[in-house]
Order: structure tokens, then sequence, then C-alpha cells
């Protein structure tokens, strides 16, 4: 197998530079740091333009592949079992987050995946982007965006506008 990290900074106009420190390979860039660790994943080091490592995955093995973002602070670089640990109560938490949803209208997966990144807890830089209400923003937006779209036209095969446009539902109106 192979796995492969080729990030770039400043929207897409530098590559950063690799470094090595305490087990743990990045690149950096001003500030950032995408820190990779790996266990039964290979040796993380320098992959083309980026990080990977080729491994072959033997029985009785699970590998992890970790990667962290750090900006103008320490990594903070735990075991294995740490993270094993905390990726298990994260999995459990968001089961029992989305299991006390309410929803049952249409496309619920698409609107528990929604609900979960506009849950998902920031942390870090005030400035920092909030990923979380910005993914539901564009969610919401686009989901608005293309029903105002099909209730205008008629599908491929029928160009044109509709002589009558379809009803918006109310929870995607203005």
């Amino acid at each position: 197998m192979h796995w492969h990290l080729d990030p770039r900074f400043d929207w897409g106009r530098r590559r950063g530079e690799i470094s090595h420190r305490a087990g743990a390979v990045a690149i950096r860039d001003e500030g950032m740091a995408l820190v990779a660790r790996c266990w039964d994943a290979g040796e993380a080091g320098p992959d083309g333009d980026g990080l990977g490592a080729r491994f072959e995955v033997a029985e009785g093995t699970a590998p992890l592949i970790v990667v962290t973002a750090h900006e103008s602070q320490p990594w903070l670089l735990s075991d294995r079992k740490s993270i094993e640990d905390r990726l298990e109560e994260t999995c459990e938490y968001w089961q029992r987050w989305v299991a006390a949803g309410r929803y049952e209208g249409p496309w619920k997966e698409a609107v528990e995946r929604s609900e979960m990144c506009v849950g998902i807890p920031m942390f870090g830089m005030i400035e920092s982007l909030n990923l979380g209400t910005s993914s539901g923003i564009v969610l919401y937006e686009v989901t608005k965006q293309r029903r105002d779209y099909q209730s205008r036209y008629r599908l491929r095969d029928k160009r044109g506008k509709r002589a009558e446009p379809l009803p918006i539902p109310s929870h995607l109106g203005e």
C-alpha cells in the first residue's frame, strides 16, 4: 500500500519544507505544520513533493496514519494507544449525537452528516476558520441553489424553463 500527503500553503502557491522532530515528520510553512505519524504503515518521509510511505499490511496488524495541524504551537505528539482511545471515544460520541437527532425528512443521512459538520468544535486561534459552521452554510446554500435551479429549468432532455416553477419547501425558502 502507499499513502501520500502533498499539501499546498498560501492558497496553493507554495509547497512546504519537510522537517523531522521527535519521531514525527512534517511539512511546514510560515508557522503552520502538518505533522504525520504512522504505525504499521511504513516509515514516513519525503515522497515526491510531499510526505508518504509504502508498506505491506502484515496479518494481525492495524496500520494507523495520523496527521495533525499545528499553527505556531508546539507539536503535541500522543502515543498510539491514546490516539486510538480518542478515536473510539469520538466515534461513540458522534453515534450518540446522531442517534439523538429527530430529523425524519428526505435525505436523512445527508442532513446528519451536515449536522455533524456544523457540530464540530473548533479550538485554537480566534482567527481560525470555523470549519463546522462554514461547511453547514455552504451545504445549505448549495442545496438551496440546486433546488432553485431545478424548480425553474427542465431536465436535460427537455431543455428550457418550466412553464410553472416547482414549489420550494419552506425550509429551503428565502
